[in-house]
């Protein structure tokens, strides 16, 4: 008997110790779940994107012949003929115009120019300046490029955070090719080094290269913009980009922002026309913007015209944050 006793005692104080031990131990602390990350931007490069301005400028005919003309470019091909339709005007600049934002690599291994559109026989020509394989590594880096530049947004990224990250994809490695601002333009040189690809893929171009690759990632992106041509006694003859974020239109440029920066973006035409250098009559396809869209509205004032050193989405608050120094920032809301 004493030694069953014995060892229910020792048992019971084994127990003791065991249930001292498990109290002791400090209550955990929950666990803050971790907000759960976006979905990648759903996106498929699609060279048959138009932007609706660019399509309601050149007209549906000469929208739907830069589709069959990039067709053929892909499929290594050099001519095409087209279907009946509306060719008016001067259709060989305009059908340029739309390629160069809709296929950034035709421009960069073509010699295609508006003579190379002949209304009498309805066709398109051209030749190649590049072999067969360097024509798809054009491609190839043109995809990837794209891709990489598409990958920064999240699946409910609405319109300005398209446009901010899009912007500053493009511009914060590029510069600007002094070279080529004066150079021979009908150079093979010349046409590759101020395509849209150029400014896109190589980070270098003048300013009718980065306008033209701005819209086509902004075209990619599903934003509807066009490039504008103005002049001023200051700037000379410059291109930039017009765009419509959240049903209201504004002025992009790109070129003037090179290195990174948001000095330029989203701009007023009055804007425009005076701090931002003085442009005037702003034209797209020789159409004044101004008669195509309101460019008035006021919304990225806060942003533009300021050295802001970085930019970060935050999502979860919906705004983005623009940062100048440690004690000097603004925040924009995202809608």
């Amino acid at each position: 008997m004493r030694r069953k006793g014995t060892v229910l005692l020792a048992a019971l104080l084994a127990l003791a110790m065991l249930l001292c031990a498990c109290g002791a131990q400090p209550a955990q602390e929950p666990e803050t779940p971790e907000a759960p990350e976006e979905a990648p931007y759903a996106f498929t490069l699609d060279y048959h994107r138009c932007a609706p301005l660019v399509e309601q400028q050149i007209g549906s005919d000469l929208v739907e012949a830069a589709r069959l003309v990039i067709d053929a470019f892909l499929a290594g091909e050099t001519t095409v003929t087209l279907p009946e339709g509306d060719y008016d005007g001067n259709p060989g600049n305009d059908l340029g115009y739309a390629l160069n934002s809709m296929c950034p690599a035709f421009g960069a291994v073509t010699d295609y120019d508006d003579n190379h559109f002949n209304k009498a026989a309805r066709t398109v020509t051209w030749a190649y300046t590049k072999t067969p394989e360097q024509v798809q590594e054009v491609l190839a880096a043109l995809e990837q490029t794209t891709a990489d530049c598409v990958s920064l947004l999240r699946q409910g990224d609405g319109e300005t955070a398209r446009a901010l990250l899009l912007y500053r994809a493009l511009t914060e490695q590029a510069g600007y090719d002094y070279e080529m601002e004066r150079g021979d333009a009908d150079s093979m040189a010349y046409q590759f080094r101020t395509s849209s690809y150029s400014a896109l893929v190589l980070h270098s171009g003048i300013c009718y290269s980065f306008a033209q690759a701005l819209a086509f990632l902004y075209t990619q992106a599903g934003l509807d913009c066009a490039a504008v041509m103005g002049d001023s006694e200051t700037a000379g003859l410059h291109m930039w980009l017009m765009a419509a974020i959240d049903g209201k239109w504004y002025y992009f440029d790109p070129t003037w922002d090179v290195g990174g920066g948001w000095y330029y973006f989203g701009m007023t035409a009055e804007d425009r026309a005076t701090w931002a250098g003085e442009l005037t009559g702003g034209a797209l396809l020789g159409q004044d913007a101004a008669q195509l869209a309101d460019l008035s509205d006021t919304r990225f004032s806060a942003v533009n015209c300021h050295w802001w050193t970085d930019m970060t989405i935050d999502r979860q608050a919906g705004q983005a944050v623009f940062t100048a120094t440690e004690d000097e920032k603004t925040v924009l809301p995202l809608s």
